[in-house]
């Protein structure tokens, strides 16, 4: 008897370099619900996520953080 796995809501940080993005996708395509994390930039942006393919693509949230919330030790890093 096959019992059905619930599908998990998964945070990908850094989805939008190579190996973020192609998680994002993989997952999506599994069926679970995916955050998209990363960072964000002035020139609206996302990364590799921008190239994804038609049937992956509106199909998970995208949430962007900006250098103005971050953590004061990063900020002091740059």
């Amino acid at each position: 008897m096959k019992t059905q796995k619930s599908k998990s809501t998964i945070l990908i940080t850094a989805a939008d370099g190579f190996i973020g993005s192609h998680l994002t996708e993989a997952l999506v395509r599994q069926g679970h619900k995916v955050c998209a994390f990363f960072l964000y930039n002035s020139f609206n942006y996302w990364g590799w996520l921008d190239q994804c393919v038609d049937d992956v693509k509106g199909q998970f949230e995208i949430y962007a953080d900006t250098p103005m919330t971050m953590p004061v030790e990063y900020s002091a890093i740059k």
